[in-house]
């Protein structure tokens, strides 16, 4: 007779070979091919087919004696981890609340948690084999949340001061909507606004004068205002926008044309004043499919100064700056600036717009 398994033949008589169902030899059924055994690639995979076929008193208490025969090409590290949750007592932990209620089952997961960074292993590959554990016995525990990085504590910290200073902006506005607001020049009658050149070519003024205070004009303050309207004028309109000059005038230097005029205060003081050929209004009142009238005209320039103080707002909360603004005011003749707390000079950008 001969064993299909381990192939060892004796001599034994007919009868007496029927009722064999054990090999001398080997153990196995000599009639019956054992079935070749099944390895897992990784510790997941075997702590689950552990439990799968010897249940959690196996798999947290006597593992050792499956594993190395269920995953032989798993590294050594692995199983010498795997190991390890039951030499610093994680396994014990989880198996003493196997019936437990789930508020116990997560203390248990932080206790072997616990268990193994005690042990100098780090927190992440702590969490991520006890977790492979319970996964195998099928607790439904959630995983806790990484601890954010440096860069990301900085990230919330901006996200946050960003949201308390939108709202204090939001209470402020709100505020603001029952005051009128102040404008510290004078306004001469009502002057005919410069046309557009002959080559189609429109323009476009920001002209800002603010500081801290120090009564220090920096450009940090600057860019944002003068950033934004390029922003909006892109954005807003069809033409091809192209900045042109930047240059230092006289705050007293007479300003004509159709223009907007906000007050700004707080961190940083000062004004804006923006102004642009009326042909630019007309052209984003048509993008928007809006009719153009000259109160909607108005309304537009309006609408053009608020949206610059908002976007500036905006990119200054975010480097610390806060401020309050006032409602628009619109003018279509000379202005003359008289604000008694401005600085001698404001900063003025220009921009050319073509179809």
């Amino acid at each position: 007779m001969k064993c299909i398994n381990c192939e060892t033949e004796w001599n034994a008589k007919e009868e007496i070979a029927k009722s064999i169902i054990k090999c001398p030899f080997c153990g196995e059924n000599p009639l019956e091919k054992k079935p070749e055994p099944k390895f897992y690639e990784t510790t997941k995979e075997a702590l689950a087919a552990i439990y799968k076929q010897f249940g959690a008193d196996v798999l947290l208490g006597k593992l050792n004696a499956y594993l190395p025969d269920l995953e032989p090409s798993v590294s050594s590290n692995d199983k010498g981890l795997v190991y390890m949750v039951y030499e610093k007592g994680a396994a014990k932990v989880l198996k003493n609340n196997l019936n437990a209620s789930k508020e116990d089952m997560e203390s248990a997961v932080k206790i072997a948690v616990r268990n193994l960074t005690e042990a100098y292993i780090n927190q992440d590959t702590a969490e991520k084999i006890v977790y492979e554990f319970t996964d195998a016995i099928g607790w439904k525990i959630e995983k806790a949340a990484p601890a954010p990085s440096e860069a990301e504590k900085k990230i919330a910290e901006a996200e946050k001061k960003a949201a308390e200073a939108e709202k204090k902006a939001a209470e402020e506005e709100a505020r603001r909507a029952s005051v009128k607001p102040v404008q510290t020049g004078s306004v001469s009658p009502a002057v005919k606004p410069t046309p557009s050149s002959s080559s189609g070519t429109n323009h476009a003024v920001i002209n800002v004068a603010v500081h801290d205070s120090k009564r220090d004009m920096k450009v940090e303050f600057i860019y944002p205002f003068t950033n934004s309207f390029f922003e909006i004028l892109t954005d807003l309109t069809t033409f091809k926008v192209k900045k042109g000059k930047m240059y230092l005038q006289s705050v007293k230097n007479p300003v004509s044309g159709f223009s907007a005029w906000i007050g700004i205060s707080g961190d940083i003081e000062g004004r804006l004043i923006i102004t642009m050929d009326r042909n630019i209004a007309v052209n984003a009142l048509n993008v928007l499919s809006i009719e153009v009238t000259d109160e909607v005209i108005e309304s537009m320039y309006k609408d053009y100064a608020n949206m610059i103080v908002v976007h500036a707002k905006d990119k200054l909360n975010e480097i610390g700056y806060l401020f309050k603004y006032t409602d628009p005011v619109f003018y279509s003749g000379i202005y003359t600036e008289k604000g008694v707390n401005l600085l001698d000079d404001a900063l003025v950008e220009t921009f050319e717009l073509s179809a």
